[in-house]
């Protein structure tokens, strides 16, 4: 289970919802609306908090090709095996873009989507259609190779297949239903990135086009038609497309017959953007291609805005295809195409349905539960740092998507369990950022500590050609207690750390505070983070026997020291962080806290908390694994009292914070 709070919350279809939260339990929502409603959190609950929370974006014309030009002419003149691996990045590319579901309309997305469905690979839900058909001399044939090498070629990769009349189209499609493809994509007019023919010219007849359909209905497949010129689009729309791509030429008429028959436009504006911008930079846009775009941009432009107009429905589409952050219509950029839509005419809110709820519309039967936080939708949920209705373009920055789930697996973003004050955890898997949360206050985001933990504690002690600083930032799991009051324990001198040639000894700690929200501390920081308002506290006592058992005994000041060279496992000490005025949070040992350069004072009420005394001392888990003879994991539990006298006044129920690197664990 995962909540999610936001400022924000978007439900894809609908009004948005100031102050929302989403529950998430395994693939599915089982809550969505205003925070004041969500059901209240049992046992140690991930949260996240984030400014927008909305569904996850869906790109509904892509293309996996693994190439770097837009020349198609190069297809054949790389290993397939090369453009697949290229492909791998552009599923994590579509990801961290907020990118959770892909409807590739031609490429390697039908292998792609078994990789991801199997787990091998992370990335978004690929719905994907085979090959592309084409006629002979049509937009998906390479037309300055031999036609009798074509045909072998498109046969053996599967990216795109010639056919022919209405038996060789039936029989196409069918080649693409064995392949388990989930929409079926057709070439009904020219287009630009093909050589010779014409993008306002028909190129398979109703005929044709009626077989593909009826062929494709027949397991619940929908038609997906590639189409420019106005004969196309009217021929696709006769024979039962589902949906129209591209759309240049759209007139009245054709506005009128897509609402009639309920058709959907996928406008791709995103590739002509980039075709204009990049259309002149060497090996990248053909001359052809450049030619053919800079002459039909415009009528593109005039007919999605006609087409928002007239009332059609519109699914938000990039046609990206190429693969590297430094390529133009690259994957990862797809974000993008909400904001041109904005510019064509619709609203933020707008933009980002047809982005959304819109989007599963495209797959007609096959379309998932998706798109929409809902109560029984599928749990592809993005999260943002800043309000997209503001601004439509903080969708085509993937920076600004700080979460992502896809079927209630976190796949970006960190991951934060609210624990109960005192409870001890034991990390199950790299990857999990633990923290205590104690009434309603708000931690800083552990993205701002950028906490490195390179190995384990417990196994510190002489390396091989190590510097003996090696020795000493080794950790896998790590507990932190904070507790109210001043300690009367000395400050551990900690060593500076060397890397590269650099004493990283310690900035200021301010900007690892910076995510903390002063609001929701105002009656809270005392009791997290100083004294109690009535009931100061005194120094700590003997909280290492209770919290780690190898450990017994009070810490004293003999027993302040980093891990040596030459310790044997579980010989390592507690180190206590410095007092003053503006304390360092990198803790060398076990864990190294680097933060960025240092700042006047803490900003925040949290860090003047730290300011005026916070103890931080660690105590060290046994390492993770099973204990001898037996089944139950080696994490002690915490008695329920520890809350107890002391000769200097009573200690504070401890909060325990653990903290695990790494990414997120794959969920079951």
């Amino acid at each position: 289970m995962h909540r999610i709070e936001a400022e924000l919350l978007i439900p894809g279809h609908g009004e948005p919802v100031r102050g929302g939260a989403v529950v998430l339990d395994g693939p599915r929502i089982t809550y969505a609306g205003p925070a004041a409603g969500a059901p209240a959190s049992s046992g140690s609950v991930p949260v996240s908090r984030a400014a927008a929370v909305m569904p996850g974006m869906w790109d509904c014309h892509g293309h996996f090709l693994g190439t770097r030009t837009f020349d198609l002419g190069h297809l054949p003149l790389e290993p397939i095996a090369l453009r697949a691996a290229r492909s791998a990045r552009d599923l994590r590319a579509a990801l961290d873009a907020g990118i959770t579901s892909v409807r590739e309309v031609g490429g390697l997305g039908v292998e792609l989507a078994r990789a991801v469905a199997e787990g091998v690979l992370d990335g978004p839900a690929v719905y994907a259609a085979g090959a592309i058909l084409s006629t002979t001399g049509g937009h998906a044939d390479l037309h300055s190779y031999p036609l009798d090498w074509m045909e072998s070629w498109a046969r053996q990769t599967g990216t795109m297949r010639l056919a022919d009349g209405p038996d060789e189209c039936a029989r196409a499609v069918r080649e693409q239903l064995r392949r388990n493809a989930k929409v079926i994509k057709v070439c009904a007019s020219g287009g630009v990135l093909s050589e010779v023919d014409d993008p306002i010219h028909q190129q398979f007849t109703v005929t044709e086009l009626r077989a593909i359909v009826e062929v494709a209905g027949l397991a619940d497949r929908v038609v997906a038609a590639h189409c420019h010129g106005k004969p196309g689009i009217m021929a696709a729309l006769r024979a039962g497309a589902r949906t129209i791509e591209h759309g240049t030429f759209l007139d009245d008429e054709c506005c009128d017959a897509m609402r009639e028959s309920g058709a959907i436009l996928v406008p791709t504006r995103t590739i002509i953007e980039d075709i204009l911008a990049f259309g002149g930079v060497k090996d990248t846009v053909p001359d052809y291609a450049r030619v053919k775009l800079e002459a039909l941009a415009d009528i593109h432009a005039q007919a999605v805005t006609r087409a928002y107009e007239h009332g059609v429905t519109i699914a938000m589409g990039t046609d990206i295809g190429l693969t590297g952050p430094d390529r133009p219509n690259s994957w990862g950029q797809n974000g993008s195409e909400p904001g041109y839509l904005v510019k064509l005419g619709m609203t933020p809110l707008e933009a980002i349905e047809a982005s959304t709820a819109t989007a599963p519309l495209t797959l007609g039967p096959q379309a998932p539960r998706s798109g929409q936080l809902a109560e029984g939708y599928d749990a592809d949920v993005i999260t943002l740092d800043a309000d997209p209705l503001a601004d439509i373009g903080v969708l085509a920055d993937p920076d600004h998507v700080t979460g992502v789930w896809t079927g209630g697996r976190q796949v970006k973003g960190s991951v934060v369990r609210l624990y109960a004050p005192g409870e001890v955890v034991c990390l199950d898997a790299p990857g999990e950022v633990d923290l205590v949360a104690e009434w309603d206050a708000v931690v800083a985001d552990p993205g701002d500590l950028r906490l490195e933990l390179p190995g384990l504690v417990d196994r510190a002690g002489p390396q091989l050609g190590q510097p003996e600083a090696a020795a000493l930032v080794e950790a896998e799991r790590v507990h932190v207690v904070v507790g109210g009051g001043e300690p009367d324990l000395p400050a551990a001198e900690p060593p500076g750390l060397v890397r590269d040639g650099l004493d990283e000894h310690g900035p200021d700690a301010g900007p690892a505070v910076d995510g903390v929200e002063r609001d929701d501390l105002q009656h809270a920081a005392d009791q997290l983070v100083g004294e109690q308002p009535d009931d100061p506290a005194g120094s700590f006592g003997n909280e290492a026997a209770q919290l780690c058992g190898p450990q017994a005994g009070a810490v004293d000041r003999d027993d302040l020291r980093s891990p040596q060279l030459g310790d044997q496992p579980g010989e390592h000490r507690p180190v206590a962080l410095a007092d003053g005025p503006d304390p360092d949070l990198r803790v060398l040992h076990p864990a190294i806290m680097a933060t960025a350069p240092p700042r006047s004072r803490p900003r925040s009420r949290l860090a003047y908390g730290f300011a005026r005394g916070l103890a931080l001392r660690l105590f060290c888990l046994p390492p993770r694994g099973r204990a001898q003879g037996g089944d139950e994991p080696r994490c002690p539990p915490v008695s329920s009292a520890s809350r107890r006298s002391h000769p200097h006044g009573p200690v504070v129920e401890p909060l325990v914070v653990g903290v695990g690197w790494g990414r997120p664990r794959r969920g079951p």
